[in-house]
């Protein structure tokens, strides 16, 4: 009675360790294929990550450079500045250059190089202590007046040697000195005349008064 009881006893154990083990041989399937899935999207991850190479930001140039407290300088055409700074006690100089020979820059000169152009303010006390960039007091200088915000604008001509020319636009908006400088190569057959207006032109559709 005894062995009998034994070897049922032996059977359940056997019984029970063989669906153990069909158990754990039908899991093991899934086990690899999730595993292989894992690691496949690991690696998908991985090669994605090594082909999307991390951007460097740029920083932007400003679009618009503040003048005065009531202008600021907003040009139509792509630029980057050159320098900066402050100038007496209140006022700002930019140098630019035009990156494109584009737009109103290009009614300026017909040279291919881009335009480059400084962008100044003052007190208008400080007027006869200007640094301009040239001495328009000697040398062959044509002065060139328009009508402008109730006064009158002056660009000033000068010609340099090895035909370069030197332009100045000046003029005075509540109580500051705006000078726009810029020197170019004058070419063969262009009119020195046509520079005065075009100056005047460049400066009042780029310039921003409030």
């Amino acid at each position: 009675m005894k062995s009998d009881i034994d070897w049922a006893c032996a059977a359940k154990k056997a019984a029970l360790i063989y669906k153990i083990l069909i158990f754990l041989f039908l899991l093991f399937p899934y086990n690899c294929s999730s595993t292989g899935d894992s690691k496949s999207k690991l690696k998908s991850s991985e090669e994605t990550s090594t082909q999307i190479a991390p951007t460097k930001q740029i920083p932007e140039e400003p679009k618009k450079l503040r003048i005065t407290y009531d202008a600021v300088w907003s040009p139509k055409d792509p630029f980057v500045i050159i320098e900066s700074g402050n100038l007496h006690e209140s006022g700002v100089t930019y140098l630019i250059r035009y990156t494109e020979k584009t737009g109103i820059n290009q009614s300026i000169q017909n040279s291919e190089d881009p335009l480059w152009v400084r962008i100044s303010s003052t007190n208008q006390d400080n007027q006869r202590v200007f640094p301009y960039l040239q001495n328009t007091s000697t040398g062959e200088v044509k002065i060139t007046y328009f009508q402008w915000k109730g006064r009158r604008s002056a660009v000033q001509t000068k010609i340099l040697p090895k035909g370069n020319v030197y332009c100045r636009w000046e003029g005075i908006y509540n109580g500051f000195l705006l000078v726009v400088e810029t020197e170019f190569l004058l070419k063969e057959g262009d009119g020195e005349n046509s520079i005065p207006p075009a100056m005047h032109k460049h400066v009042t559709q780029n310039l921003e008064l409030f």
